[in-house]
């Protein structure tokens, strides 16, 4: 489509996706990093704050089905609920949108709550290296971890039933 609204034939799309896509994965490790300073921490808090007053919310996390064609190997571990052949990616903002951290390896029949633990952030937040601190998912029916994920359903922030949760 893009080559069509461009004039653009499809082989130098294809080049120019390529070569974007290997700009971004050279840049990724220095562009996508968690927060894991006091102060960074500290920064996201307040700006995650600042929009909603929401409590200690260091990112939001949530995973996306992107569409990929069939794989010659293991071509069901790809097929989602929906029917589709996708890779499930798992990614982590801060309050300006910025990527924090993203996992995009798993086939599109995993599911999130498998990616989510794990995951070296999961990992992070288990052995206490972000006390104090959550991440915002809008996660339903989805296990949820043992600490640091408040629940989105809907749209409405179910503050008390995930405290009971994290809690119990």
């Amino acid at each position: 489509m893009l080559g069509h609204s461009t004039g653009l034939s499809q082989a130098s799309v294809s080049r120019v996706i390529t070569g974007v896509t290997d700009a971004l994965c050279k840049l990724a490790d220095r562009a996508i990093t968690f927060p894991t300073t006091q102060q960074k921490v500290i920064n996201n808090k307040q700006a995650f704050s600042l929009i909603a007053g929401f409590p200690n919310v260091i990112g939001t996390i949530d995973c996306t089905h992107i569409a990929i064609k069939s794989p010659a190997n293991n071509e069901e571990a790809y097929v989602n609920r929906k029917g589709i052949h996708t890779i499930n990616v798992q990614a982590v903002c801060d309050a300006n949108m910025r990527l924090l951290d993203i996992v995009a390896k798993w086939p599109g029949s995993t599911h999130d709550s498998f990616i989510w633990r794990s995951s070296s952030l999961h990992q992070l937040f288990e052995d206490g290296h972000l006390q104090g601190g959550c991440l915002l998912g809008m996660f339903v029916n989805v296990y949820l971890p043992t600490r640091p994920i408040f629940c989105v359903c809907n749209g409405w922030l179910d503050r008390n039933k995930t405290l009971r949760r994290l809690n119990a």
